[in-house]
């Protein structure tokens, strides 16, 4: 790989064409050629990369179609949609270290316990954990639906 590669913690945070130019440089490639990949002037690329253009749909997907990624990793996902949803978890992963363990043969979202000076990762932890009492209450019968979405509306980990 040529070239200096983007940070891939900054992917969850950053734009599609930061998204594009760190997915090109790690498949080895220049911008003509990955505009050559998809159909594109090399100018094109150029200015998807540096934000002074958005691709559309048709253009989005042969994108990741020719660097071989979901288009979900170039976009910002749509939480309605699976592939939309872990996407967004990938995201949480690279921001807050949150992943999937298997605890007692069930699959649980664990925060990462790191560094006690990352304060949004403390603040990551603590809002998950009062998440889970308010949704087990929810489960338990204790807090009806209203009640539940009303303390989810109202949220805040600050």
């Amino acid at each position: 790989m040529k070239g200096y590669i983007p940070d891939a913690k900054s992917l969850a945070v950053e734009s599609t064409g930061y998204r594009i130019k760190y997915y090109r440089l790690r498949a080895g490639m220049t911008q003509k050629q990955l505009a050559t990949a998809c159909g594109l002037n090399e100018s094109t690329i150029r200015n998807y990369e540096l934000n002074n253009r958005t691709p559309d749909l048709d253009t989005l997907t042969a994108t990741a179609k020719a660097l071989k990624v979901n288009i979900f990793a170039l976009a910002a996902p749509d939480p309605a949609a699976v592939n939309g949803a872990l996407h967004i978890l990938f995201d949480l992963e690279k921001i807050y270290g949150l992943h999937p363990e298997t605890i007692d043969g069930k699959v649980c979202l664990v925060a990462k316990k790191g560094n006690p000076d990352d304060i949004q990762a403390a603040l990551l932890n603590r809002g998950i954990k009062e998440w889970a009492s308010v949704y087990e209450a929810n489960q338990s019968g204790d807090l009806d639906d209203d009640a539940y979405l009303e303390w989810q509306a109202k949220y805040s980990a600050i």
